[in-house]
């Protein structure tokens, strides 16, 4: 995937993947705040957890203060987390922190028009991740995944089966990632949408 623009058949007639709420079981030890103003928000230390508010999405503080969304909790394994440190934004506050990368344990996929997260959610099943839908471009963004990286953390189909081998239409689909933004499209699921034709070499 080259850079500039992400792919605008991307996002075609498909809207919506919901992330989830992750199961990140610790998360819920720190009581839930009231979302503040974007002008009083107080530094975020190195492991801060940024709560949107919500929804179970949570983003974690690096060193420099920049925030990377935490995809599931194999995501979080070995990086230092601060769940004792918590803060909740709305989605235009969040929009105005410093992102970078996205944490994930697994790349998100592209299935024709749309994309989605697999995440490794134990609620839904402790075998396979399960995927959820994203709902736009924009949504993307707040994920941290952007023209300059998209080719990093999006795969097609075939690649990300051989990747993970894993088979993408086996895997169990559990909606839209819900980050609070405006859904303008319903939900696509994965098995609405057919196989891709199988391509034959010259003379076949």
């Amino acid at each position: 995937m080259s850079s500039g623009r992400i792919p605008r058949r991307a996002w075609g007639f498909l809207a919506a993947l919901g992330l989830i709420s992750v199961s990140l079981a610790n998360a819920t030890l720190a009581p839930a705040a009231t979302p503040p103003s974007a002008t009083s928000l107080p530094p975020l230390s190195p492991g801060a957890v940024v709560a949107l508010a919500g929804t179970g999405n949570l983003w974690v503080t690096d060193d420099q203060g920049v925030l990377h969304y935490a995809g599931d909790l194999r995501a979080l394994v070995g990086r230092p987390v601060d769940w004792n440190t918590r803060v909740e934004v709305s989605p235009e506050e969040l929009a105005a922190l410093p992102r970078g990368d996205p944490w994930l344990s697994t790349a998100l996929v592209r299935m024709g028009n749309a994309i989605y997260l697999p995440q490794w959610d134990p609620t839904v099943n402790v075998n396979v991740p399960t995927l959820r839908h994203i709902a736009s471009e924009s949504d993307l963004a707040l994920l941290g995944v952007n023209a300059a990286n998209y080719g990093q953390f999006v795969l097609d189909q075939s690649t990300w089966e051989t990747r993970y081998n894993l088979a993408f239409h086996a895997l169990p689909y559990d909606g839209d990632l819900l980050l609070a933004l405006p859904q303008g499209e319903p939900t696509i699921p994965p098995s609405m949408i057919p196989e891709p034709e199988p391509t034959h070499g010259p003379g076949n």
